[in-house]
């Protein structure tokens, strides 16, 4: 998919519509290009992993277990 200025200009309108914000007409444009560039680096991560997420299986991030172990 190719982002085209009318394209991130009318995601950013739609974002805007649901937001009760006050925010400018460009924050929002930031913000959809922000969202599609992280989708853009996580699409090029997924096509060239090679399968190290098979091999971490079962195997929890640490944060997981300081949320499990410590108290607040």
């Amino acid at each position: 998919m190719i982002e085209t200025p009318e394209m991130i200009d009318r995601m950013a309108a739609e974002l805007r519509a649901r937001s009760d914000s006050d925010l400018p007409h460009s924050f929002y444009v930031e913000q959809v290009r922000r969202q599609l560039a992280g989708e853009a680096r996580t699409r090029s991560a997924a096509a060239n992993d090679d399968g190290s997420i098979a091999a971490r299986s079962g195997q929890a991030h640490p944060s997981v277990f300081h949320a499990w172990a410590l108290s607040e």
